[in-house]
């Protein structure tokens, strides 16, 4: 049994760290797109900013560098080819008929010359103001856009390193409390599985003489753990019964129980019960109550109803109708333990209500019947 609880909280720790371990992983690709896409979108903004600056500047500076060289050398250059070859066109043209063909054999050779001349000089003049257009733009919008740019980037690099270590540090923290509670919770099993074995001996030995089960107060105590084994001194009952009423206060119910249950003293089942109403820890959901837990409450309430026994009846009415019978963990021991308090309450049932008031009470019917209807008792 120790076995197949351990599995069973193996399969259960492994199948949350899973889902943690897949919901953290979707996350982060998700972040891990957004802030690609965040990049390449702020990286094409720069990319436009830079050309349509470079082009407005480059279009300035050009535009005023060809207008100097323009009218500062091409008139000079023009006028001179003309004031040294007008006069000799001229004068061939009084001449000569084909006044047309020598101005142009005259003219177009120093037309070109001078203009090619001018456009030479623009262009040197040109590279030093592109250079130093150039130079400026890149000194004073594309490197601070682009050491602007990775700084973010390494800020958001950062930001997101930090974040998933941060992530990081706090799923190795919840496994390690994971491993820890499921440890503890595989003492507990096994403490649990000790005891239920031990209740079951008692149970059984209790069925061979039900009379003495159901009868004097002294036949039951007789069948209850040794004096020596559940004693405590006035100093420790006072401190275990704060320690309950935290754990009830906080709604730890589980914990509660389970220590109570492992005290194997009724009378401590029975202060327990009357602490916290039946209805309010059996109602909620998820069951706070594990299936053992369950199963050794019920044992325990039966085994002696000589006393308080409409507060027996009523935790044992809703116990029942709580309890999985079809869990592994307990499976072989619950018609064992039914079968028993089967046994008793018929007992009970057969005195009649002159000894045992509550048989006449609905709890004690209800009870009855779902033992014989929903486990199949009789």
């Amino acid at each position: 049994m120790e076995k197949r609880i351990i599995s069973h909280l193996e399969k259960v720790m492994k199948s949350q760290t899973d889902a943690l371990y897949s919901k953290i992983e979707k996350e982060a690709k998700a972040r891990a797109q957004k802030e690609k896409e965040e990049q390449k979108k702020m990286i094409d903004q720069m990319a436009t900013k830079v050309a349509s600056i470079l082009e407005d500047r480059l279009a300035e500076k050009l535009s005023k560098t060809c207008g100097d060289a323009i009218h500062k050398d091409m008139p000079k250059e023009i006028g001179n080819a003309v004031k040294n070859h007008l006069p000799v066109a001229l004068d061939v043209h009084t001449r000569s008929d084909t006044n047309k063909a020598t101005i142009e054999k005259h003219l177009a050779p120093v037309i070109e010359k001078n203009m090619k001349s001018g456009a030479d000089k623009t262009i040197a003049g040109m590279k030093p103001a592109m250079a130093e257009t150039f130079r400026s733009t890149f000194a004073t919008t594309l490197i601070p856009a682009f050491e602007g740019s990775c700084g973010k980037m390494f800020e958001q690099i950062n930001a997101t390193f930090e974040r998933g270590m941060t992530e990081r540090m706090e799923v190795e923290r919840q496994q390690s409390a994971a491993v820890a509670k499921m440890q503890q919770l595989s003492v507990v099993a096994e403490e649990l599985s000790q005891k239920l074995a031990s209740l079951q001996t008692h149970a059984q030995a209790a069925a061979a003489a039900p009379a003495a089960a159901v009868g004097t107060p002294s036949a039951a105590q007789a069948a209850m753990p040794s004096p020596a084994k559940q004693a405590l001194n006035p100093d420790q009952e006072r401190q275990q019964a704060e320690q309950l009423r935290q754990l009830l206060q906080q709604e730890k119910y589980e914990e509660a129980f389970s220590k109570v249950l492992h005290l194997e003293n009724l009378k401590w089942v029975t202060w327990i019960c009357q602490c916290v109403d039946s209805r309010h820890v059996f109602s909620k959901r998820p069951p706070v109550l594990t299936s053992p837990v369950v199963l050794a409450l019920v044992h325990q309430l039966g085994f002696d109803m000589t006393t308080d026994a409409q507060l027996k009846i009523t935790w044992l009415r809703d116990a029942v109708m709580a309890l999985n019978a079809k869990d592994p963990l307990i499976e072989g021991h619950v018609p064992t333990v039914l079968r028993d308090l089967h046994t008793k309450l018929a007992a009970m049932e057969r005195a009649g209500t002159g000894e045992f008031p509550v048989v006449a009470e609905n709890d004690f019917r209800i009870l009855m019947m779902v033992i014989k209807s929903d486990f199949g008792v009789q």
